[in-house]
Formats: structure tokens, C-alpha cells, sequence
């Protein structure tokens, strides 16, 4: 199959890992498929009308085309964005000539991809990555577009069951459910480690919701009774509040900052954990769980919306949500039962249920049933 590849979430891990998960999941179908991968996105630094420029590379099997747009005027930017990123994508389209578009997050990826396959004339399926998907809702236009893509969509999917009955209930149509997908042979059994109780958060620090709840884990552990060291890696306009929330807390000697982890560093720091944890006030899936699982590492998770697909009683614990008190319970419980969890179970239920092979299955799939659909 030829499938075209779509996504406003750019693989740049320098600054964030979202676009490199995309590029994982077009180079996995690429490898038994032609694959083309489009990203595009605005460069706010830079200020010209109608102006865009392209880079192309390859990766393995994947043809991977990235396009920069600078700011326009306000309002214009948007439409600006939209004629560009069609109008380079079916140019790229016309001479690769593609039987489905994939299109990534309901916006703006999805109206980007209604677009372009009205403009090749083949269908398109839509993937919804947000952690809450009346996020693309930020103006009435913005759910509008957001809606009338996805109507449209041959197959909507999403990346849990609580992420797909948010969507069905505005869309009222059924959503596929295809997980994150990681390659679990990038990981390895955690190292035997110190005494000392090693502790892992991953996630970004950057929302005005604190969302990756960071500050509820550092009052979950300000008075923890045992010797540890949290490490915590993730980037963000709120990490001197964070940090300094540990100097009130006392515990700012046991507390490690990384900033911004890049995706090929994710193994490196999962393998100095003895667990993880997942403090999120609201997740779509929460691969990084999905990360520390694939290195042998048993998770703790607030009721969150995705980790209530993988979280089981031979993998970690579950807690409620907004809860201080009930983190430092569940925290308390693992670090006094480490030897319940066997690395070796978690791992494989990773590989069995969430690497890379199994995503290839349920989307060639998905894929050809949306091809005979059309």
C-alpha cells in the first residue's frame, strides 16, 4: 500500500517528543508499505506572507517531507497554514500518488487531511492524539473544523477507550482503538540499583493546569518516610516553581532535575528506576508509562483516562485522582512490595500488547478496510 502521512506535530526532539512518536509509528507501517510523512508547522519567529519552505530526507523506508511556515497576520494564520500545507501536500501527494491519508490530531490535522484527499480523491482516516480532545475546541471555527473533518473521516481512531467515548459522544460515530505504539527492543531490564528508593517522573511542565501533577507528587512525598531520589525529567515554563516547591517541601537535596529528555535518553533514564509514576490530573494514553513498563518498571497512575487500559495488579497500583494522600499511600504500598512485581511479566505484557508489531497489524487493517470502504 502507498499511505501519506500527515501531521501538524513536528518530529523535532529537541524541544518535544510527540512528532517523534508519529515518525515512529509512519516508519513501523513503512517497513512493509511506501510510506510519505508530512509535517508542518508555523515558525512564530519569523514574520512573512505567504511564504514556506520544505526539507526532505529519508529514514529507512520513510520519505519524510517537513514543512516551516512563518507567522502571518493574525486571523490569516490559520488560513495561511491551511493553503500552504494542502497545497505543498498535494503536490507531494499528485507525484506519490497514495491510496489513504493518515492524518494526525483532530485539529488542525484533520481539516489539513479532509483537504488533501478530496484534492487526490482517496479516503482519509484521522488519529487523535490529544489528552483531551475538546482541546482542538479553542474558538467556535476551531470545533467546527475540528467536527466536520471528522464526520467525514473514513475511520476516527484514538489512543484509548477513554479518549474514543469522549470523541464518539461529539461525533456520534464509533472510534477504532489503536494504542501508542513503542518499540520495545529500545528498551532493557532496569540495573541493579542503590538502596535508596529511585523514583521516575517524565512529562511536561509547561501547563497552566499542571496537568502532569508534579506538584501533587512532591506533597505526596514531602513527608515520606523512607530514603529516596526523585528524578524528574520534562521541561517547561513551570520548572523553577516546581523546583522551588521542593526547597518548601524539604526535600530539594532528593529531588534530581534533567530538563527536557530527548526521545534516544528515555531507556538511560528509566533504567536508573526502581518505579514510575504517573500523577496526571487527565492522560489520552500516557506512553511513558507504556516506557517504563518495556524497561521492567511496575507504575503508579492516577485514574486518569488512558491508564485504565494497561494498568493491572502485576504491573503497579492505581490511584485516584487529585490526591496527595492517596499517592503517598500507593507509593508507601510499592516501595514495601517491590518484590511482588517481576520485571520480566511487565515487560511482556508490553511486547504482547503495545509494540510496534501489533500496532502494524490493527492499522494495515484499519487501512484496508478504509480503502474498500471508499
Amino acid at each position: 500500500m502507498k499511505i501519506l502521512f500527515l501531521t501538524p506535530w513536528y518530529p523535532d526532539n529537541k524541544v518535544s517528543n510527540h512528532g517523534i512518536f508519529i515518525k515512529e509509528q509512519a516508519m513501523a507501517v513503512a517497513e512493509e508499505n511506501s510510506v510519505f510523512l508530512i509535517s508542518s508547522k508555523i515558525d512564530y519567529s519569523k514574520f512573512r506572507l505567504f511564504s514556506w519552505s520544505v526539507t526532505e530526507s529519508l529514514s529507512g523506508n520513510l520519505k519524510e517531507f517537513r514543512i516551516v511556515i512563518p507567522r502571518s497576520l493574525p486571523i490569516i494564520n490559520q488560513l495561511n497554514y491551511f493553503i500552504i500545507s494542502a497545497y505543498v501536500s498535494y503536490k507531494i501527494g499528485r507525484a506519490f500518488n497514495p491510496q489513504i491519508v493518515h492524518g494526525n490530531i483532530g485539529y488542525p490535522g484533520g481539516f489539513w487531511s479532509y483537504c488533501v484527499s478530496k484534492i487526490l480523491g482517496v479516503p482519509f482516516i484521522i488519529s487523535e492524539h490529544y489528552s483531551r480532545f475538546k482541546y482542538n475546541f479553542r474558538s467556535p471555527i476551531h470545533k467546527f473544523l475540528t467536527l466536520f473533518s471528522m464526520k467525514r473521516a473514513t475511520r476516527v481512531l484514538s489512543v484509548s477507550s477513554h479518549s474514543a467515548e469522549e470523541i464518539e459522544g461529539n461525533i456520534n460515530r464509533s472510534v477504532d482503538i489503536v494504542p501508542n505504539m513503542i518499540d520495545v527492543k529500545r528498551f532493557s531490564l532496569k540495573n541493579n540499583l542503590d538502596d535508596s528508593l529511585q523514583i521516575g517522573f517524565l512529562g511536561s511542565l509547561d501547563s497552566d493546569t499542571h496537568q502532569k501533577g508534579l506538584d501533587l507528587l512532591l506533597d505526596a512525598l514531602k513527608d515520606f518516610d523512607l530514603d529516596f531520589i526523585l528524578h524528574v525529567g520534562g521541561s517547561g515554563r513551570y520548572l523553577n516553581y516546581y523546583k522551588t516547591l521542593t526547597k518548601e517541601y524539604g526535600i530539594e537535596s532528593k529531588c534530581q532535575f534533567y530538563g527536557f529528555i530527548a526521545y534516544e535518553s528515555i531507556p538511560v533514564f528509566m533504567n536508573k528506576l526502581h518505579f514510575f509514576v504517573s500523577a496526571s490530573r487527565f492522560e489520552s494514553f500516557g506512553i511513558a508509562m507504556i516506557e517504563a513498563m518495556a524497561s521492567g518498571l511496575p507504575v503508579i497512575a492516577t485514574n486518569s483516562g488512558g491508564p485504565k487500559d494497561f494498568i493491572k495488579d502485576f504491573n503497579g497500583l492505581m490511584v485516584e485522582v487529585n490526591s496527595a494522600f492517596a499517592m503517598q499511600l500507593a507509593i508507601q504500598k510499592m516501595a514495601h512490595n517491590l518484590e511482588k512485581y517481576k520485571s520480566e511479566e511487565i515487560r511482556s505484557y508490553i511486547e504482547e500488547n503495545y509494540d510496534k508489531e501489533n500496532f502494524k497489524r490493527q492499522i494495515t487493517e484499519i487501512y484496508q478496510e478504509s480503502i474498500l470502504e471508499k
